[in-house]
């Protein structure tokens, strides 16, 4: 799995992932709307890395998590290679300021931290965790996968799907509908089958033959 902030971001990395000897693309569309799928992932993105295999570099439009971002570095992941080092290295560079802030807070000797709460600007209230632990919140949009989807000639109403294509400039060899899935159990089955099926092997057979 490759986490992505848009195609416009494949695009840029495409002739460096064409040298990571992958032999099939896909793309995982989906949106905020979609919420099976965006609950699903939270947890599915490390079945769907290990499930696609290898050779088959599956795009999303996901924000990494802290998580993520480990697990790539540790296992030498391509998406860490080509992406994430150098997201870790903005990371760090912010990392600064966010250490200062908990060496003041600290100081206070503040009991129970995580469920402490301040006073931001005009009743802004926020909890101290937010300040102190700031999440990776990266612009990651996911409504990028519906341009995604009529970049591969398919409209709003083919969302959500996952397509199999061979570059991006070409056509897609498949489209696997998720539209019928309305839980994260009714999508762990279909993703466990579908890449252990024949459908999923019959297209690495194909590429492996060209």
């Amino acid at each position: 799995m490759l986490p992505v902030l848009s195609l416009d971001q494949v695009r840029v990395a495409w002739v460096i992932l064409e040298k990571e000897g992958f032999l099939l693309y896909g793309f995982l569309l989906y949106t905020g709307a979609d919420r099976a799928l965006v609950d699903y992932m939270k947890e599915g993105i490390y079945d769907l890395d290990i499930l696609s295999g290898e050779k088959c570099a599956v795009f999303v439009i996901e924000s990494p998590s802290k998580e993520w971002m480990t697990y790539t570095r540790q296992s030498d992941h391509s998406w860490w290679r080509l992406f994430g080092a150098g997201l870790a290295k903005n990371v760090d560079a912010e990392s600064g300021t966010a250490a200062k802030r908990r060496a003041l807070f600290e100081k206070t000797f503040i009991e129970n931290i995580h469920n402490s709460v301040i006073v931001v600007g005009q009743d802004n209230v926020v909890s101290l965790s937010q300040i102190l632990d700031p999440p990776i919140n990266l612009p990651y949009n996911r409504a990028e996968a519906l341009k995604v989807a009529k970049h591969f000639g398919l409209g709003a109403k083919d969302v959500p799907c996952l397509v199999f294509f061979r570059s991006l400039s070409g056509s897609i060899i498949s489209k696997v509908p998720l539209e019928s899935f309305h839980s994260q159990d009714q999508l762990k089955l279909f993703f466990r089958d579908f890449f252990d099926g024949p459908d999923f092997e019959s297209m690495f057979r194909l590429e492996m033959a060209g």
